[in-house]
């Protein structure tokens, strides 16, 4: 359903315009807090199951319903690149504390399918960037902290991906939005 805004300032007499017939069924929720991490200790990784990337945000939610938007911007730099000029990697973000359990993960089987893949053609390129990765946490149940982590891992045993490198730092946001 498309949203409008009316600027009720701009409207004369105390109803609402014709063209809106009801406002039931309409939900609001709001932000009821934010929190924030700037992450930069490099961590460096050639492993293809998961590992941390150090990139951690905490939350104690107000209420049990609520929900947690959380948003990460993973700085990564790939490293030691073999001769197919190609790397690689996925992430994930589990929950500890209140919650628990896999809350995010960017599926990767090989290759190309892996969402944060570069490939290049020379043995001594060197590419660094930033993903950025958005999730919503619906089942969280509890009032009690949350501590949300970020791992990840390498497409190819071969490869290298340094997280937080020369310290240019990953990010991790989380919102509280009232049900």
């Amino acid at each position: 359903m498309a949203l409008s805004t009316i600027d009720l300032s701009q409207q004369s007499g105390s109803s609402l315009p014709s063209s809106i017939t009801s406002a039931s069924g309409l939900t609001t929720g709001k932000f009821l807090q934010i929190q924030h991490t700037n992450y930069n200790t490099a961590v460096s990784t050639s492993d293809q199951g998961y590992v941390t990337t150090g990139l951690t945000c905490a939350i104690t939610p107000s209420a049990t319903d609520s929900k947690i938007f959380g948003m990460f911007k993973l700085q990564a730099r790939g490293n030691g690149l073999t001769s197919s000029y190609e790397w690689g990697y996925a992430c994930k973000v589990d929950r500890s504390g209140g919650a628990s359990g896999t809350i995010f993960e960017e599926k990767g089987g090989t290759g190309q399918a892996y969402s944060t893949y570069f490939y290049a053609n020379a043995n001594t390129t060197q590419i660094a960037q930033h993903s950025s990765f958005q999730f919503l946490d619906t089942t969280h149940s509890t009032t009690s902290a949350i501590t949300y982590t970020v791992f990840a891992k390498v497409q190819s045993g071969s490869q290298a991906v340094d997280f937080q490198n020369n310290t240019f730092p990953s990010q991790f946001t989380l919102w509280e939005i009232a049900a």
